[in-house]
């Protein structure tokens, strides 16, 4: 079962989209093929994908890192990805990004890229931790 949440993904929307950009509960509930609450249950018992921090989204439904839910994915089916290996994936197939081997050159331009988008204005986008935006 663990290894489908990876397929389901691969054929999800979410496969499409930038892996820096956040999806609500409800949009990475229908994506894997869970009830919402399996989600909620696995965030309080720490199985699921990691949460963005509250503070970035105040007043909102949790949200979830694209790129974070395709490694907790990978993590369950017994693979490993690292997140800004994710990001470099996508510039380089989509924005023609030519460092897509420079692992610095990837975060500045996913912090740039993060900092235009209208959907996401957290005071400091360097922080990090378990759902810290650099991987």
């Amino acid at each position: 079962m663990k290894a489908e949440y990876q397929e389901r993904l691969k054929n999800s929307d979410l496969s499409q989209m930038p892996p820096w950009l956040f999806v609500t509960s409800a949009e990475l509930a229908k994506a894997i093929g869970v009830h919402i609450q399996t989600l909620s249950n696995w965030r309080l018992r720490g199985n699921g994908p990691p949460a963005a921090p509250s503070a970035f989204f105040k007043g909102r439904p949790t949200r979830y890192m694209v790129a974070h839910v395709h490694v907790w994915a990978a993590e369950q089916a017994g693979t490993s990805i690292e997140p800004w290996k994710l990001n470099a994936a996508w510039l380089r197939d989509n924005m023609q990004f030519s460092k897509a081997e420079d692992r610095e050159a990837v975060q500045a331009r996913v912090q740039l890229l993060m900092r235009l988008s209208r959907d996401f204005r957290p005071e400091n986008l360097t922080f990090k931790g378990r759902s810290g935006l650099i991987g």
